[in-house]
């Protein structure tokens, strides 16, 4: 394959950055991580990043807002997976199950980024903003599955997950099924309601 190919072949460098951007901060976080490094890893000159991401916080956000985008398919597929009925809300567990297990560091990013900036950081306040947009899914999937109260119903089992997340991040292999169990005491609690 000829350089010219292979430079046709590579993605572009909002993508190299992005990429890079994935593996650091969710690593090592994003005070952390210096935009040389980022460089360095992206194989991206200065100038070039500049043209793509004007500052650090720039490329936070754009981390953040992907990494959403991709929780959220994730889960709704994993709903749809687990098939009909209000049960099928706990199939969320099963994509963090798999992120724990394979140690993907991702799986606690907007927890990580939102304690290591604080809420009032541009980037803290994006992560409340996902948060709070991962909870609406929650109760779009809990309305959609006939679960009483979807909104209260969300906030629930999102403060379950997020348990389970930091739960895993401390080593506890058992996060994911722990998170499963509790939120189904959840669901019955909803279900007695109606």
């Amino acid at each position: 394959m000829d350089a010219v190919q292979k430079d046709k072949d590579r993605p572009g460098v909002r993508e190299r950055v992005l990429a890079a951007a994935f593996e650091l901060y969710a690593t090592k976080g994003v005070r952390e991580t210096g935009i040389e490094e980022l460089l360095a890893r992206s194989e991206v000159a200065k100038a070039s990043f500049y043209r793509h991401f004007a500052s650090k916080d720039e490329l936070g956000l754009a981390y953040l807002e992907r990494l959403y985008l991709e929780r959220r398919e994730e889960l709704a597929a994993a709903v749809r997976a687990a098939g009909e009925g209000p049960m099928a809300v706990l199939g969320v567990f099963d994509v963090y199950a798999e992120l724990f297990r394979a140690h993907v560091p991702e799986a606690r990013s907007f927890i990580h980024v939102l304690m290591e900036l604080g809420p009032e950081h541009r980037l803290g306040k994006a992560c409340i903003h996902y948060s709070a947009l991962l909870q609406e899914d929650l109760a779009r999937f809990a309305d959609e599955r006939g679960i009483p109260d979807p909104v209260g119903f969300a906030a629930e089992l999102q403060t379950v997950i997020k348990g389970a997340i930091v739960s895993s991040a401390e080593g506890d292999g058992t996060a994911a099924e722990l998170g499963r169990r509790l939120g189904r005491l959840v669901v019955e609690a909803h279900l007695r309601q109606a």
